[in-house]
């Protein structure tokens, strides 16, 4: 049985109505063939594709275009109700009686029948990846209500991994990349690959009126357990090797949230989505440990009742959300700036006002201040540099500029960013002023502007020399 640790709440989690986010709502009169969006993926080429209505679609950010499967000798079409991406760039989808490989970039379709079972009526309904490169995938039977996973290896259903699992209504299911299948509702139940033994319960409701609704992976391999109780709904972090599940730091702020959930969506910070039926969609952001609640700007979005079913984030950053009534785009504003020297420098008594600012070509970043040039390396988050010339004042720059020479200074004189010394070039200023500005053109040549002239960098006969551009306009 799962052991659950002692964790203490905070007394005042933050809270807010709304975070500022642009939502943009897609429908039939933007192309969708209905209104029911049940599946959500993202390919190499960055092109959306999107299950609704049952049809496959592709979204290109403006227009929506449907691929209908191969048709049968009768002429009939399956309904395609479930898609995930496949490797090498493929798509797999599943109807009630086919799996298909699907090719973006030619519009091809490969087709396997699903496996003959002895039930009277079985359909595909899920596919999950494993962690050898197959996927599983879930045969359910209505009649005898049990499930049955095979795996399918891009060429045929391979293996069967569970056989004869009961799954009575009101249950759910997810299958992890190692095989194991959990089935959940007022228990979470494991089930392991090739083994016909009872399963062992995890987890157990303590009451009645409580279970458990959904469970996701998250990327460190623990499990995000969504569950329900009379008094609020609460959300745990379950790890399979030890058995012990702590409260996830968004349940402070469950229990003051009261619409109905049905899934999560865990990111790999510890940010997480929530969603539910009527328009419920919650976002709560980890470094800033506060829960973002869209209710109210859905509500006025959307005026019909609308179930929201799960997110998906592409490889921008964008959320798409699956409805009942259509596609959702959700874009979170910008994630704040890394800030640097945010304490105060002795060298310039604390007022260090950035006026140019550039990054060279091996990714060091160089800004210039009153008093000098900080160099920055922007992986490891610190400054790693910082020149004080001593012979070298610099009072006021406005403009840097950073190539495979070194670090040009807007009076046009080149520093070595390694050492910090400074060197003439001819055409160059020997004092600072604050109107020096650089610019490269197409062509690679390097541009400075100076007290209203403007000059080029010749090296053409093998040195550098700042050439006034007279005729050359």
């Amino acid at each position: 049985m799962i052991r659950r640790a002692l964790f203490i709440l905070l007394l005042f989690p933050l809270w807010a109505s709304a975070q500022p986010a642009d939502f943009r709502f897609y429908t039939t009169a933007d192309g969708l063939s209905g209104s029911f969006t049940h599946g959500i993926v993202q390919d190499e080429q960055g092109f959306l594709w999107i299950l609704n209505d049952y049809k496959l679609h592709r979204f290109d950010g403006r227009n929506f275009v449907v691929y209908m499967p191969p048709a049968d000798t009768s002429g009939r079409r399956d309904e395609l109700a479930f898609l995930v991406p496949y490797h090498d760039s493929l798509l797999l989808l599943l109807s009630p009686s086919h799996l298909y490989l699907f090719e973006p970039n030619t519009g091809t379709w490969q087709s396997f029948p699903a496996p003959k079972l002895k039930y009277h009526k079985t359909v595909l309904q899920d596919a999950f990846p494993l962690e050898n490169g197959d996927y599983g995938v879930v045969l359910y039977s209505e009649d005898e209500q049990v499930l049955d996973i095979y795996t399918f290896n891009g060429q045929q259903f391979s293996k069967r991994l569970h056989k004869n699992i009961p799954f009575p209504p009101g249950k759910y299911y997810t299958l992890l990349p190692d095989g194991q299948l959990l089935l959940y509702q007022r228990t979470i139940e494991r089930y392991l690959p090739d083994k016909q033994k009872e399963p062992a319960t995890l987890w157990s409701v303590s009451t009645d009126r409580a279970s458990f609704i959904h469970v996701a992976r998250a990327e460190n391999g623990d499990l995000v357990v969504l569950k329900s109780t009379p008094e609020a709904y609460l959300v745990f972090n379950l790890n399979l090797e030890t058995e012990i599940a702590v409260p996830h730091p968004v349940t402070r702020h469950l229990r003051r949230y009261r619409p109905y959930l049905s899934a999560t969506k865990p990111l790999s910070d510890g940010s997480l989505w929530l969603c539910g039926p009527d328009r419920a969609l919650a976002y709560y952001d980890a470094a800033e440990d506060t829960l973002f609640d869209f209710r109210t700007t859905l509500k006025e979005l959307l005026p019909n009742v609308n179930d929201i079913l799960y997110p998906y984030i592409d490889n921008t950053g964008t959320v798409w959300v699956a409805t009942r009534l259509g596609l959702l785009r959700v874009s979170l504003p910008e994630q704040a700036f890394d800030q640097y020297l945010s304490e105060p420098l002795t060298a310039c008594d604390g007022y260090c006002s950035f006026r140019g600012m550039d990054e060279s070509p091996q990714g060091d970043l160089f800004a210039a201040y009153y008093h000098g040039i900080a160099r920055i390396n922007p992986e490891q988050q610190k400054v790693a540099a910082l020149f004080f010339p001593d012979d070298y004042r610099i009072p006021l720059p406005s403009d840097l500029h950073a190539d495979e020479h070194g670090l040009w200074l807007n009076n046009g004189q080149l520093m070595n960013p390694e050492t910090g010394t400074i060197r003439a070039v001819p055409g160059a200023r020997n004092t600072l002023h604050e109107e020096g500005l650089f610019a490269k053109g197409k062509e690679g040549l390097l541009w400075w502007v100076l007290e209203h002239e403007l000059f080029y960098l010749d090296s053409s006969n093998g040195q550098l020399d700042f050439g006034r551009a007279r005729g050359r306009f």
